[in-house]
């Protein structure tokens, strides 16, 4: 049998050298379940409708059956599996995140057809980047802090003010910075500063983006800028974080 194995693996790998298949480098699957965790719906929809991305069931991410729709099954199930445990670690509630993952597998099982995998997977993924974009409980909060978490969430790429965001919302500036601290217990800069570190910590554990590269992405004036307010709250350097925590959860 394990020879039978090594010989299916080096017939394969000769196929995909001369066919010119490849899977998905590694770094580019992490960066898109960094892009759910993230919560950033927007970007997730550019990458789930760009053409250079491969999709779940095209050629490049494998074959795990010789029937097409129990392989795309499998590698949805792959997905389930991998996202529910990047937004765990995000900070999803885990009986929710195993839950959701459960629920999407098992309907995946019922699937059959392949235009009903494709729904199935694009709801799955927006699914658990919703539910990450909304962070803090929002049970007990006005749809006015909701739509400035929202528009954040959305906008983390912009050099974002306070002042944006209440013009957004049309309300008075000073009302609206009492009501969010009121409700989030954070005033709006301090967040929106905490929302562009979180989301920039992901960035330097699953990507080669360089600081630099991830500053300039998130709207601050200057590496300088971004490497103090990183230091702020995350008590080092991004390059240091970078050190400690590049793809190192996946073998603790």
């Amino acid at each position: 049998m394990k020879n039978d194995t090594g010989k299916e693996l080096v017939f394969k790998r000769f196929v995909q050298r001369e066919s010119g298949l490849r899977h998905p480098t590694y770094d580019t699957e992490l960066a898109f379940y960094q892009l759910v965790q993230s919560g950033d719906t927007e970007r997730l929809m550019e990458a789930l409708n760009d053409p250079g991305i491969p999709g779940i069931a095209a050629p490049e991410r494998g074959e795990l059956s010789e029937d097409p729709l129990r392989n795309f099954k499998y590698h949805l199930v792959v997905t389930a599996a991998m996202i529910s445990r990047f937004c765990i670690e995000g900070g999803l509630d885990e009986r929710i995140s195993y839950m959701l993952s459960d629920i999407y597998i098992k309907r995946a099982d019922k699937a059959v057809s392949m235009d009903e995998l494709h729904a199935l997977h694009e709801e799955l993924v927006l699914e658990y980047a919703e539910r990450m974009k909304k962070g803090i409980s929002r049970e007990k909060m006005s749809i006015h802090c909701i739509k400035a978490m929202d528009y954040i969430s959305d906008n983390l790429h912009a050099p974002l003010t306070t002042s944006d965001v209440a013009d957004y919302l049309e309300l008075d500036r000073t009302y609206f910075c009492k009501l969010f601290k009121k409700e989030t217990g954070m005033g709006v800069s301090e967040y929106i500063r905490h929302k562009k570190i979180q989301t920039a910590q992901s960035m330097l554990i699953y990507t080669d983006f360089s600081c630099s590269e991830i500053a300039q992405y998130f709207g601050f004036s200057s590496h300088s800028h971004f490497s103090d307010c990183f230091k702020t709250i995350s008590g080092c350097t991004p390059t240091e974080y970078r050190m400690l925590h590049y793809r190192k959860h996946f073998t603790e």
